[in-house]
């Protein structure tokens, strides 16, 4: 578990989670129309 850079949970489907790693190198690379959030503390029913 600890050498996965990428995670999908299935009961998540909308969501893919990334190693802090991947998403500092990525928001480096300036993408557009990405936006990266935290998983710790997330959740789908908090508005």
């Amino acid at each position: 578990m600890e050498e996965r850079l990428i995670f999908f949970d299935p009961a998540c489907y909308k969501h893919v989670f990334f190693h802090r790693t991947v998403v500092e190198q990525l928001v480096k690379a300036n993408i557009k129309g990405v936006e990266f959030i935290a998983a710790e503390g997330y959740s789908d029913f908090v508005p």
